[in-house]
């Protein structure tokens, strides 16, 4: 079921003809296509690595955030006892 929306947008494709693109068209060398392959899979480890450093920095953010918790907690602490 094709997604509604604008004419110029996802479903174009489904606006075009069945024989707009011929399948002998599109035939690509085995070199073109390794290379091709290659690229995306380049892509998809600089892409995890980037998740994985979004994740280990979340943990750090993480004890960071508990750090300057129990900081304030205990300043709290002085200052109600200060305030006695």
């Amino acid at each position: 079921m094709p997604i509604v929306g604008e004419a110029f947008g996802v479903n174009l494709k489904s606006r075009l003809p069945v024989s707009f693109i011929q399948p002998s068209e599109c035939t690509m060398s085995d070199q073109v296509l390794t290379d091709a392959i290659d690229r995306a899979e380049r892509a998809l480890s600089r892409l995890e690595q980037a998740v994985s450093r979004i994740d280990s920095s979340r943990g750090r953010e993480e004890k960071l955030r508990a750090t300057v918790r129990d900081v304030v907690a205990e300043l709290d602490s002085i200052f109600a006892s200060g305030d006695h």
